[in-house]
């Protein structure tokens, strides 16, 4: 018990060290990604808002979870694809 409170803890603080530097060191690249991260989500949430006003809730529920999985498995497949994943033993 004191032991994982001891990582969340330190987890805490390596998490706000790091806020800190991404802060100081490349405010010009959190705003370019503030940006594109806008210009991608855009044109899906004009969709899902055209779709729920017109009642497709299905279309809404399936954009959201296909979006989701789409960039998490992209996400770790090209992650894997750089680095090579360590396999446990």
């Amino acid at each position: 018990m004191l032991l994982s409170l001891g990582v969340m803890v330190g987890g805490f603080m390596l998490l706000i060290s790091g806020a800190k530097h991404l802060m100081s060191g490349s405010t010009d690249l959190v705003i370019g990604l503030s940006i594109v991260s806008f210009g991608t989500l855009a044109p899906e949430s004009v969709v899902n808002l055209v779709a729920s006003l017109q009642g497709h809730s299905d279309t809404v529920y399936g954009n959201v979870v296909g979006s989701n999985n789409l960039n998490l498995f992209f996400i770790l497949g090209v992650a894997g694809l750089i680095l090579q994943i360590a396999e446990e033993v």
